[in-house]
């Protein structure tokens, strides 16, 4: 399966070098901005609307492009730039609990809260369930099942959890496990303890020195898709 990942240009994009590393030996195909400094991967050009409150269904936009494009695997793997893997994706799918649960422990302050809870009010409105696959890692997408989801507004603000949309409406089921996004800073050996035995997990927005210290000792040589 091909891995796709849609794509914002970062001021160095050290985030997407160690994501690729740990990618070795996959077909990347990128939707979205042209990553620069990289090469050997298949790029699918999707341009962005500005805002926040886009996030999602900009991310949307580069999925349906990628289910679209003959040239890329039916199905295939959703993956982002910031999620590393300690072992190769396997084929499988991935939820933390429900909805209920993830707006609940979400700040209110938090865009992404609105995010949860019009995914919530939408699958319960068309009597799906209601499971968080919104998770910080791969999920498998099927091309006819992921066009189910256009008849769904994406156009609302801050619109709906892509995978929860997906993973719900297409009755997916899959491995309960906990999220795992390293997104506040810590020191070398907190890093090792939260990500020992886990197949991947997401560093989230900002590099920190420790963290790129880390990342440089699981993945210190440099990939196929580096220039």
């Amino acid at each position: 399966m091909d891995v796709v990942i849609p794509f914002i240009n970062t001021p160095t994009n050290k985030e997407l070098l160690y994501s690729l590393r740990s990618l070795t030996g996959n077909r990347i195909v990128i939707v979205g901005e042209k990553p620069t400094g990289f090469k050997n991967y298949h790029h699918i050009p999707c341009g962005d609307k500005i805002g926040s409150q886009h996030k999602e269904a900009n991310i949307f936009r580069k999925l349906l492009k990628a289910c679209d494009s003959a040239g890329v695997s039916d199905p295939f793997i959703y993956s982002m730039d910031d999620v590393m893997y300690l072992q190769p994706p396997i084929n499988e799918d991935y939820y933390q609990g429900t909805l209920k649960e993830k707006i609940d422990r979400t700040d209110r302050a938090n865009p992404y809260r609105k995010t949860m809870q019009q995914t919530y009010a939408e699958l319960y409105r068309h009597g799906y369930d209601t499971t968080h696959y919104d998770i910080h890692g791969p999920t498998i997408i099927q091309k006819s099942g992921f066009e189910l989801l256009t008849k769904f507004d994406w156009k609302k603000p801050y619109s709906y959890g892509i995978r929860s949309m997906y993973g719900n409406v297409n009755s997916i089921g899959g491995l309960s496990i906990s999220d795992c996004k390293i997104d506040t800073p810590h020191l070398l050996d907190e890093l090792h303890e939260r990500t020992k035995g886990r197949m991947f997990f997401s560093i989230g927005d900002k590099m920190n020195r420790t963290l790129e210290y880390f990342l440089q000792n699981i993945w210190p040589d440099g990939s196929e898709f580096e220039i």
